[in-house]
């Protein structure tokens, strides 16, 4: 500051964005104080804060807005309607931030005094005068002294803590309810914590569309197909690693229990190992609800499909294995199609694992397989659950019957073909 009144000094305010702009468009009040000291003070309405000086990058300006514009040079120049004549330029700032104001202590000698609101004011007119920092508390609030009491009261003589006796049984009881409190504590933050990762994870996934038109006719089966694979070895967001065991009956590990809640597909439960039902397992376990599931657990639900189609295509006639569906394939292209998918998912499960490399050998069962990680893929549930309607079935197809069942469907078709030819012959 200067030595005179006239003499001002410019300076930047940062508030760090703890002040929104209808604070300056009203009116105000303003205090600055200890500009001379490293910390400075700045108080708006009924907020203070705390400063301290610092450099800017580049130079602050100060402006002055103007009524006449000043003199042109040049003839061809516009006139704005901004008309600024520059002050001072300053390159120190006032890095502020927000305070408590002191508390005053009171001492208690103090005559107390019991406080009465007046609430019979509009809500409007006291948050305006509060924003404009004119809010007197006088004004909604007359005070009252309390009673005089003609009752006397005599002093309460405390025995001192050495003679308070201490009881064994006080001292467990209390040790107990503090344990409970702890243990009812620690639950709820768990509840929280899933309550958040819950929350950071989106309810589904966005696909995005599939454009099949502009695909070739003559690739168009194996572009679909390519799309069909992506979609179904792409894990979920829910299932980090695919070598994470399944736990029985409660199926965590393979389901993302909490999506398939938030979606709707089974009710909501407190008991975070819940047992599912027959018919939970038949919504949840579904290729509807793949994006749910873990890689294992799509492993599984397609194998059961495939054992479902291979015995429908074996009491199937041979006039009903050539009816195709809209998409122009046969029950035997679909039984391929799965078939397939089931092998990519294995490849996907064996490049995905965490830990050691893992090769799927062909024409071998699972079950005989070196690596350790595929024993987990082989789940065999509880014997209660084990019927010929669940999905978890006992898993006894290995890639050697695949071919045989393959290589007769083969020639029932070329027996079919021959037989066709010679009666057209005929």
């Amino acid at each position: 500051m200067g030595s005179s009144d006239d003499d001002c000094c410019y300076i930047y305010l940062d508030f760090n964005e703890k002040l929104t702009s209808n604070i300056f468009a009203n009116k105000m009040f303003l205090r600055v104080a200890n500009l001379h000291k490293p910390n400075p003070l700045v108080q708006v309405n009924d907020l203070l804060f705390k400063g301290t000086f610092d450099e800017c990058v580049g130079t602050n300006l100060f402006f002055e807005e103007v009524e006449d514009p000043p003199l042109k040079t040049n003839i061809f120049e516009q006139d704005t309607p901004i008309r600024l004549k520059p002050l001072v330029s300053q390159t120190k700032i006032i890095k502020l931030k927000q305070a408590k104001l002191p508390r005053k202590v009171t001492s208690t000698n103090q005559c107390k005094e019991s406080v009465i609101l007046n609430l019979n004011q509009d809500y409007h007119t006291v948050l305006e005068k509060l924003e404009q920092g004119m809010l007197n508390i006088d004004d909604i609030a007359h005070k009252e002294p309390e009673p005089t009491r003609d009752e006397q009261f005599d002093d309460f003589s405390f025995e001192s803590p050495d003679e308070i006796s201490t009881e064994p049984e006080k001292e467990i009881e209390t040790l107990l309810e503090g344990i409970e409190d702890k243990s009812q504590t620690t639950e709820l933050e768990a509840k929280y914590e899933r309550l958040k990762r819950l929350a950071r994870r989106p309810v589904k996934r966005m696909k995005s569309p599939e454009l099949v038109e502009e695909c070739d006719p003559e690739y168009r089966n194996a572009y679909e197909y390519h799309n069909l694979e992506k979609q179904i070895c792409q894990s979920s967001d829910a299932f980090r690693s695919v070598s994470c065991p399944i736990i029985e009956k409660s199926f965590v590990g393979g389901v993302d229990i909490d999506r398939c809640v938030l979606q709707g597909l089974i009710p909501a439960s407190s008991n975070l190992n819940r047992v599912l039902t027959k018919d939970e397992q038949s919504k949840i376990f579904a290729i509807d609800n793949f994006e749910n599931l873990s890689l294992p657990a799509r492993y599984l639900v397609l194998k059961e499909h495939v054992s479902r189609i291979e015995e429908l295509i074996e009491t199937t006639s041979t006039e009903e294995l050539k009816e195709t569906d809209e998409n122009g394939r046969t029950i035997t292209d679909i039984c391929d199609i799965f078939r397939r998918l089931v092998k990519a998912l294995e490849h996907a499960m064996a490049v995905s694992s965490e830990g050691e490399e893992l090769t799927v050998v062909s024409r071998t069962d699972l079950s005989e397989r070196p690596s350790d990680e595929y024993v987990k893929y082989k789940y065999n549930p509880a014997a209660d659950l084990v019927t010929s309607e669940e999905i978890f079935s006992v898993d006894d197809w290995i890639d050697a019957d695949e071919d045989v069942k393959r290589d007769e469907i083969d020639d029932s078709e070329d027996s079919m073909e021959d037989a066709d030819e010679e009666s057209d012959q005929n």
